[in-house]
């Protein structure tokens, strides 16, 4: 995957992140693809943060083409993957 693509993922999560967090009180630092804030707002940040992953990556990874039948399909790996990040306690491992 280019290098450019990734970093375009990376802020159209952090664009996702900040536009749901505009209407909190919230203080909050990002660098790149990490995020900074108060550990009371540590919680709802990355509350925010994993919607955001896998609404980005829902909508923006290219989907595989099943030319056959005409239509995009969703790999089922990816699709655990999001379910994956959603439950999980950790956002980085």
């Amino acid at each position: 995957m280019a290098p450019n693509y990734v970093h375009s993922m990376d802020a159209a999560v952090a664009h996702i992140v900040l536009g749901d967090l505009g209407d909190k009180s919230i203080d909050l630092v990002t660098v790149h693809d990490a995020f900074g804030t108060h550990v009371t707002d540590a919680k709802t940040v990355a509350e925010r943060f994993r919607n955001a992953l896998v609404q980005a990556y829902q909508i923006w990874l290219p989907p595989f083409m099943d030319v056959d039948r005409h239509r995009y399909i969703v790999d089922n790996s990816l699709q655990q993957f999001l379910v994956d990040v959603v439950k999980s306690p950790q956002i980085i491992n």
